[in-house]
């Protein structure tokens, strides 16, 4: 049974529902293990907790 972890910035429930069920088809089509058998997890952090190259993404967008 795979299982994948996902950390994002904060989506909607319909981003994070598009997003599940492509990573999980992806996974399926990969491992040939069938789809009901695939756990995703999201992680979300807001812009404020998450840098890149030493600025807050919060102050990128």
């Amino acid at each position: 049974m795979p299982v994948v972890t996902l950390e994002l910035l904060e989506q909607t429930k319909e981003k994070k529902i598009e997003i599940t069920k492509k990573v999980t088809k992806l996974v399926s089509e990969l491992t040939s293990v069938p789809e009901n058998q695939i756990i995703v997890f999201i992680k979300e952090n807001s812009a404020d907790n998450v840098s890149a190259g030493g600025v807050l993404l919060s102050e990128l967008m």
